[in-house]
């Protein structure tokens, strides 16, 4: 049962490594939003490109903050 459970870990561990490697080589600007919330749980190196901002000035913002005005019901609508 022990090496069944450090297989599966090993498993899960390699998993987010490749997420996270797709995640952040992406050349797409990609969030991850909390539905709940609507704030910013991530954002890779394109997102953060894209809206000139360092990782601290997006993650845990309201994704609504990052739009503009105009735009605000539009993207929060898409959010739906």
């Amino acid at each position: 049962v022990q090496q069944a459970l450090e297989r599966d870990y090993l498993r899960l561990r390699q998993a987010e490594s490749r997420y996270r490697l797709l995640f952040q080589t992406s050349a797409e600007p990609v969030l991850i939003v909390d539905a709940s919330s609507r704030r910013v749980r991530e954002a890779n190196a394109a997102a953060l490109r894209r809206l000139s901002l360092a990782e601290s000035g997006v993650v845990g913002q309201p994704f609504s903050a990052l739009l503009a005005q105009a735009d605000r019901e539009a993207g929060v609508a898409a959010l739906n």
